[in-house]
């Protein structure tokens, strides 16, 4: 992996729950969990980013006639855009509606409808920064 790629992708995605556990070594902020910093749709903002890097890095090249379009450019374009109104939303609404952490045992499956949030927020991220990366090494798909 390149310096690219720690920047561009893993440093966005993890550098906030460094932070939390840099608060850790100030007095009071134990109690801070690493899980706030995902659990409400925290991670979209990073994909938001991330997808309109990507159209940046396939388009702008097209519009100063640097090269042409890739040829699965389109496709690229309507799954970034695609991906994009669900991590606005996702993003913005767990903002509006937190959701609160639990100390009980919520089992399997009642842990993933309780934090369905953040467990869509991973899953759009990773598709979004796995998109990012094949168009920056590849110029797309």
């Amino acid at each position: 992996m390149d310096g690219w790629f720690w920047v561009n992708v893993i440093a966005p995605l993890v550098l906030p729950q460094l932070g939390v556990m840099t608060l850790w070594l100030l007095p009071n902020t134990r109690a801070v969990s690493l899980l706030a910093t995902v659990k409400d749709g925290q991670l979209c903002w990073v994909a938001m980013v991330m997808g309109l890097a990507t159209l940046y890095e396939l388009i702008e090249p097209v519009l100063t006639g640097v090269k042409r379009m890739n040829p699965n450019g389109g496709v690229i374009i309507i799954v970034v855009i695609t991906l994009l109104l669900p991590s606005m939303l996702l993003a913005a609404g767990g903002a509006a509606h937190p959701t609160k952490i639990t100390k009980s045992k919520l089992g399997f499956i009642n842990w993933f409808a309780h934090f369905k949030t953040m467990v869509a927020s991973i899953v759009i991220s990773l598709i979004m920064a796995t998109v990012y990366s094949i168009t920056h090494y590849r110029g797309g798909l």
